[in-house]
């Protein structure tokens, strides 16, 4: 009964054990290699050249050390001050796992079958926080970065690299786009050496260490991804997936492998029968790792004796004076940083701001803002009351016992006006200035990607809002912080839509845009509509431009885009959903720009049961000749249905004494509709016009107002 007993509780374990592993992510270095190869295929040649000489450096058995191997190392936590914003403290046990996992150290070492236990390498590499940066100036090893870029990150999010030959780089994210669904990826020596900007490891928050925002299962990540960046594969081969065919990594003392998920069995031995697989390996999916075999550790022995991705000089005793690596860990002075509930909000509601200072461990805070009444000076939140519309200024200025930072962010928090106003009947041009003040335009990252107001161009005059997608920058700027997971907001000022109901409840506008994806590519950026009825503590989105509806001017892959006629321009009639129609309603305008945006214009914005286009209307069963708008300042749209398809049609104005002051030609499409573009800003003077449509089946006409 007891050996059942025990039987059955080790199944259970097993079965734990399994269901861990499957749950948990995988490594993405194989897929992220294979993107960048596909991004630079002329590197590769390179790339392959230099694995190549690290392999025959590994056959001569190049790897006798020269000293105590003790490397630098710099974590750089990208966050948006969320759980990806871990602690110092989880990055210390990140540095304990990895030192121990390196030097026989680690608790589960007890665990490896005997199989592999005379096999088991301490392999006596060191790694130490940096204690100075690459400036000289005093660091706790761990550099904070607010960005959008920890969303989906990738090459794009190496932010803020330290010298890769002199620091191992460490980057911690909230998600991982690069390689989906990996928990981590760091590129091989060979290919680092090629591309030293994007040398280092990315790894998810949740897989750093093994406490707080991560767990035990996942503490041996970090230890198999610095195996790849010492330039050892997966057991199985330089693939990501594990299970699919035997395979080998090149080291003499790992058995041919498929690579194992689980735990399941640890004295697998399919590929070749009666050697058992080395299924606790640290370079193993299996979660359950244990070891790196004397064969690999002496793989990582040559590759930190050769100068290929300069891994040489990461452990020489310069480097060490360099980075004040070998010195206690400082004790830094602060650098101030702080974060808001909201960016926007209303008169008489109140702002919390709290402090996100970092560097030291007893940080005091003092605020000081440009408008509003704090509800404390100097405490680690505060709440802003009493405040008045417009801009407000934020200064932090932290203090610790090893110094002071001050930060300021101007520009931070827009208070809007409550009082509404009915926008029905006026049309929004975006030329006024007076105006343009009640439409805050927040750029979140402070950044080149922003919503601004320009003065150049517009659907009627030189002026509309724009937003700048397109990356002018060149290399190496644009070697990070690509648009992509950027977000901006454009904000209305309150409007009272009571005197509308739906149906008949339009919000209007024009928009020209292009983007830079050509054939084959995925256009990723949009732009979100909300609307809010309680001072923007809530928002709802009710639509969303993307694709060839927003695109209108389709690929323009070389120039930043600028539209020159009326002809660029897209009206766009959107209805509103009942919820919107309040006497207190704000509208919010999110772009959200992609790596391969151009610019987006917007123009003419206005509220009305009429729409200024017949763009998002249904034209079935309609007969009549459509003039929107009308009354028209000069440019508008031509639309009639039920004529046959492509058929030829004169477009005429004539005036009030029967002279006809305009003419065209134009066709029908292959629906029978004929929809067309007119300016008429020529004609003089204001007043009441006639405008005539003949085909040989049909002829309609329609009184247009022109204004001037």
């Amino acid at each position: 009964m007891i050996k059942q007993t025990i039987y059955i509780l080790l199944l259970l374990c097993l079965k734990s054990l399994s269901l861990m592993a499957q749950e948990s992510k995988g490594c993405g270095a194989t897929l992220a290699e294979q993107k960048l190869r596909a991004r630079f295929p002329e590197l590769v040649t390179e790339m392959e050249a230099k694995q190549h000489q690290l392999e025959t450096l590994n056959k001569n058995q190049v790897s006798k050390k020269r000293g105590n191997v003790i490397i630098p190392v710099v974590f750089h936590v990208v966050h948006n001050n969320g759980p990806e914003n871990i602690s110092d403290e989880q990055v210390f046990d990140a540095m304990k796992r990895i030192n121990d996992d390196y030097n026989e150290l680690n608790a589960d070492r007890a665990n490896t079958i005997p199989a592999f236990d005379t096999l088991v390498a301490n392999c006596g590499f060191e790694f130490r926080l940096a204690s100075k940066d690459p400036n000289g100036n005093c660091t706790n090893g761990i550099d904070r970065i607010q960005s959008y870029k920890t969303y989906f990150a990738g090459d794009e999010s190496k932010l803020n690299i330290w010298n890769p030959s002199r620091y191992l780089n460490i980057w911690v994210v909230n998600s991982i786009g690069q390689a989906a669904g990996a928990a981590a990826y760091a590129y091989k020596p060979a290919t680092a050496d090629v591309i030293f900007y994007y040398d280092g490891i990315i790894a998810l928050y949740d897989y750093v260490g093994a406490i707080q925002q991560s767990n035990i299962s996942h503490q041996h990540t970090l230890s198999h991804e610095i195996g790849h960046y010492l330039n050892l594969d997966h057991t199985w081969g330089a693939t990501n997936e594990p299970g699919v065919a035997c395979g080998n990594d090149g080291v003499g003392d790992t058995p041919i492998t498929k690579g194992h998920n689980n735990c399941g069995n640890l004295y697998d031995n399919i590929c070749e029968p009666g050697i058992v697989e080395n299924v606790q390996n640290f370079m193993e999916y299996s979660y359950c790792s244990t070891m790196f075999t004397l064969g690999q550790k002496g793989r990582m022995e040559t590759t930190l004796n050769a100068a290929i991705a300069q891994r040489n000089t990461l452990w020489h005793p310069s480097t060490h004076a360099y980075t004040g690596c070998l010195l206690p860990r400082p004790d830094c002075g602060p650098k101030a940083d702080f974060k808001a509930n909201k960016n926007f909000t209303c008169v008489g509601n109140p702002v919390t701001i709290t402090a996100t200072s970092w560097g030291d461990t007893s940080i005091s805070s003092l605020w000081s803002t440009s408008s509003g009444t704090l509800s404390t000076s100097s405490g680690a939140s505060t709440q802003l009351t009493g405040l008045t519309t417009g801009w407000i200024d934020v200064t932090l200025n932290a203090t610790s016992n090893a110094g002071n930072n001050q930060k300021t962010k101007s520009h931070y928090i827009y208070v809007a006006d409550v009082t509404s106003t009915n926008p029905v009947g006026t049309i929004e041009k975006f030329a006024s200035s007076t105006d343009l003040e009640k439409w805050p335009m927040i750029n979140y990252f402070d950044n080149h990607f922003k919503w601004s107001n320009n003065t150049s161009v517009g659907l009627m005059d030189n002026s509309c809002i724009m937003y700048n997608g397109f990356d002018n920058r060149t290399f190496p700027a644009n070697l990070t912080l690509s648009a992509a997971q950027d977000y901006d907001d454009f904000i209305s000022p309150a409007f009272d839509l009571s005197g509308l109901t739906t149906p008949n409840a339009l919000l209007s506008f024009w928009v020209s845009c292009a983007t830079r994806a050509g054939t084959g590519s995925t256009i990723d950026d949009s732009v979100e509509i909300f609307f809010s009825t309680n001072c923007g503590n809530t928002w709802s989105r009710f639509y969303t431009l993307k694709g060839t509806e927003m695109h209108n001017k389709g690929s323009i892959s070389t120039i930043s885009y600028t539209p020159n006629t009326f002809n660029d321009w897209k009206a766009f009639n959107l209805s509103l959903p009942s919820n919107a129609i309040t006497s207190n309603t704000f509208f919010k305008f999110r772009y959200k720009p992609g790596d391969l945006s151009n610019n987006f214009y917007m123009d003419d914005l206005s509220f009305g049961s009429m729409p200024v286009s017949t763009a998002n209307l249904s034209l079935q069963g309609v007969a009549d000749l459509i003039l929107i708008p009308n009354p028209s300042r000069g440019k508008g749209e031509v639309v009639l249905n039920g004529l046959k398809a492509f058929e030829v049609c004169t477009i005429q104005v004539v005036d009030m004494l029967g002279n006809i002051v305009f003419q065209s030609k134009e066709n029908a499409d292959m629906s029978g509709v004929l929809r067309t573009l007119y300016s008429f800003g020529d004609l003089q003077p204001a007043g009441l016009y006639t405008v005539e449509v003949k085909a040989s089946t049909l002829f309609k006409s329609a009184k247009l107002v022109l204004l001037k």
